[in-house]
């Protein structure tokens, strides 16, 4: 409830001054690229650049930095699609079983129900641009913040707030370890 408050509150700062969105009177926005909460992950950081409330829950977008050796489990979300757009640097994603390498400029769908694990392999950092439909799933990052300021990512009581955390967010792991038998 308190990140729901606090997001409510930064989309309602935002809207409020003008050189943050400029919103036309259709209701387009316009998003300045420094805008958006910035969020500490550990092992990068999340900007939510459209929150759901602002499309009515149609979708919401993040900006995703991932800093070198980043990577998530093998996981599916159940009610949640995933449309990431690489910016900067080479995302590596794991889906049926095969490693593929997504350079800057590349997209990259994730349907519902689909296995899939991302991560950073290069020695630089990976700017991706990841639209979630229906909206919701940007909290999870806001929530992860929260673990991660609270516990040092890699310990026990962060692995134990992060599965419940994910247990709340329509994700569902499958392996924790999902590179260890791909080639590098």
């Amino acid at each position: 409830m308190k990140t729901f408050i606090k997001t409510i509150a930064i989309i309602i700062l935002c809207l409020l001054q003008t050189t943050a969105f400029a919103q036309s009177p259709s209701g387009a926005v316009i998003i300045p690229p420094a805008s958006g909460e910035h969020l500490e992950l550990g092992t990068g950081i999340a900007i939510i650049k459209i929150p759901g409330e602002m499309t009515e829950g149609r979708f919401s977008q993040i900006e995703l930095v991932e800093r070198p050796g980043y990577q998530t489990p093998l996981h599916v979300h159940e009610h949640t699609d995933e449309l990431f757009y690489v910016a900067e640097g080479t995302l590596t994603i794991l889906v049926d079983g095969k490693r593929n390498l997504a350079e800057a400029g590349s997209h990259v769908f994730i349907p519902k129900g689909t296995p899939h694990a991302q991560g950073n392999f290069s020695d630089t950092i990976v700017r991706t641009v990841i639209t979630f439909f229906p909206a919701g799933f940007e909290a999870f990052f806001a929530e992860r913040a929260e673990i991660v300021s609270n516990h040092e990512p890699g310990s026990d009581a962060y692995r134990v707030q992060m599965r419940q955390l994910g247990e709340n967010y329509d994700i569902r792991n499958i392996d924790f370890s999902p590179f260890r038998d791909q080639d590098e």
